[in-house]
């Protein structure tokens, strides 16, 4: 069974998601490639990819724009308490993120009824209107 296309792509899926929950989105992007190889028609693979490229992009912004503003912002914080400031930005951050994350997850499922009815339809031979 670990032969076939399908249960490959399927592993090479799961390693993505793995790799992704981990925030490795570099290996994460790669897995889901490898998984688009051996089966092209898997779209939790296009869309979690798709979702993978997102957030390394957004990384990369982050981290650049960190590294420009280093040297302002320690003259900031050494005015006021900087572990206050880190720690309420941090909290706006990990809200911020879950939220992203339920709405990814939903649009996910969306998806997935989504094709699952279109699939349903077709092999009903009904009209799709």
């Amino acid at each position: 069974n670990e032969n076939s296309p399908n249960e490959l792509s399927r592993l090479y899926y799961n390693l993505g998601n793995v790799f992704f929950k981990k925030g490795n989105y570099k290996e994460a992007i790669d897995n889901y490639k490898l998984s688009l190889r051996k089966n092209p028609e898997n779209q939790d693979a296009k869309y979690n990819l798709s979702q993978a490229l997102r957030k390394k992009k957004n990384q990369e912004k982050e981290s650049k724009n960190q590294e420009k503003k280093l040297p302002q912002n320690e003259d900031r914080e050494s005015d006021s308490d900087p572990n206050k400031k880190r720690k309420e930005f941090s909290l706006e951050k990990q809200a911020a993120d879950r939220k992203l994350d339920e709405l990814l997850k939903n649009a996910q499922q969306t998806k997935r009824r989504l094709s699952n009815k279109s699939a349903q339809r077709k092999n009903k031979n009904e009209k799709d209107w």
